[in-house]
């Protein structure tokens, strides 16, 4: 589950550009996301939701669009652009619907669609 916390100005990273629009402002950030990465945001945004999406996959993801952190409740921190966000880790490897749910919420608020994606 996410539970959005407070705003956060915070944007980093280099390599390809990605332009995304955040909270009706469009903001262009050097997000660097490697093949494998965006095979991942291809899987998440998959119909039907694929069920053997890993979570070291999704964590490699959320490194690398934004700052993350892992809490003492085993949920993981994550500052995308102006947004902070909590996901709660899964129980095994693979990510259930819900988290696919949330990890897809948070990415496409920051922008990253395979759309948006495949254009940079």
């Amino acid at each position: 589950m996410i539970f959005p916390l407070e705003d956060v100005a915070s944007d980093h990273g280099v390599g390809d550009f990605v332009e995304r629009e955040s909270k009706g402002n469009i903001v262009t950030v050097g997000i660097k996301l490697d093949h494998h990465n965006r095979l991942t945001i291809e899987r998440l945004f998959r119909h039907p939701t694929s069920h053997n999406i890993q979570w070291h996959d999704v964590y490699s993801l959320l490194e690398a669009i934004g700052e993350t952190r892992e809490t003492t409740h085993g949920s993981l921190e994550v500052k995308v652009g102006d947004e902070l966000e909590y996901v709660a880790g899964p129980l095994g490897r693979d990510l259930t619907d819900q988290h696919i749910h949330d990890v897809r919420k948070i990415l496409k608020t920051a922008g990253f669609t395979p759309e948006a994606v495949t254009k940079s």
